[in-house]
């Protein structure tokens, strides 16, 4: 269960749902894909909460890509390529 969902301008990013109690996220880029994060820091999850001047994209890259990051993208989704199905 998602607490909150973040939606702001990005260039790359739809929104960002974020889990503090399971320490995940849901990251929707705008090219359709949506990756699910695990073991993502509580602390950098409630500086997205609060501070509403970050940008989503530099936190995705700071907290979720980057190679000091302890997060792991443990499933991907592409949901353009159902809808284009349906």
């Amino acid at each position: 269960m998602f607490c909150y969902t973040i939606n702001r301008s990005s260039n790359a990013v739809e929104e960002i749902e974020v889990d503090l109690f399971n320490k995940e996220c849901v990251v929707t880029f705008k090219n359709g894909c949506t990756y699910l994060y695990d073991n993502v820091s509580r602390r950098a999850m409630m500086n997205l909460v609060m501070n509403e001047d970050v940008s989503l994209g530099f936190w995705v890259n700071n907290n979720l890509v980057n190679y000091k990051s302890e997060a792991t993208c443990i499933q991907v989704y592409k949901f353009a390529t159902k809808l284009a199905l349906a």
